[in-house]
């Protein structure tokens, strides 16, 4: 499924005030439950390249977290290396919502879990990713403070 625009705002139309800039959005979609299943990768949801660029343009938001795996469903990340290495994809090329994010200078934070277990609209959130050096990613302790 794809996250357009429109379902981000008729999300955020539900909270008690609108998106305010430097936030943290997270973005639940119980996907995380299926985690540990073939479904997990292959048909993850995914936000638009239209609703990211919102999020960051329009409500400035600090970053972005997801309980899926971000990108177009389907697209496992050994699908894109093997894409790339066969010279079908060029690296960073297809990863729209990356460049939309990542690419503002936001932080972006994937595959998260729990956030069904949230009871706040607003809350603190701490992300502390492991300092590896040479990749593109890394794995993060996630903790959410809620009042």
């Amino acid at each position: 499924m794809e996250f357009t625009l429109a379902h981000i705002q008729a999300a955020e139309a539900k909270l008690d005030q609108p998106i305010q800039p430097n936030e943290f959005v997270l973005l639940r979609s119980d996907w995380s439950q299926t985690y540990g299943t073939d479904r997990y990768w292959t048909k993850s949801p995914f936000l638009s390249e239209a609703a990211a660029k919102w999020l960051v343009q329009e409500r400035k938001v600090r970053g972005l977290g997801y309980d899926f795996s971000q990108e177009s469903a389907g697209r496992t990340h050994q699908d894109l290396q093997d894409r790339i290495d066969s010279g079908e994809a060029r690296p960073g090329e297809e990863l729209v919502i990356h460049h939309a994010v990542l690419g503002a200078g936001l932080f972006h934070a994937e595959c998260l879990r729990n956030i069904d277990q949230i009871a706040s609209q607003r809350f603190n959130i701490v992300v502390a990713p492991l300092p590896l050096k040479g990749v593109e990613a890394a794995p993060a302790r996630v903790l959410v403070i809620e009042d």
